[in-house]
């Protein structure tokens, strides 16, 4: 469940920086724009990440390739209970 996990995480950050919602919202009012005009998009490329959990999930999507992002490792075990 982990690989699949990271890559809808990935798929949900690409979707969010070209603000999808928008452009589903644009279709349902049936109004149709170019893609320079009026949606200010970001780009991934080239950014940090911050991974909050390197459990399964994380672990998964820290070990993803990393042209899309630069990946920081760094682990804090739990304290002994």
């Amino acid at each position: 469940m982990g690989p699949l996990m990271a890559e809808h995480i990935v798929l949900l950050m690409l979707a969010l920086a070209r603000d999808l919602p928008g452009y589903l919202l644009d279709m349902t009012e049936r109004r149709w724009r170019f893609l320079q005009d009026e949606r200010p998009t970001a780009q991934l490329f080239g950014k940090t990440i911050a991974i909050l959990g390197v459990g399964e999930v994380g672990g998964n999507l820290a070990g993803l390739p990393g042209r899309l992002w630069h990946a920081r490792a760094r682990a804090e075990p739990h304290p002994a209970r």
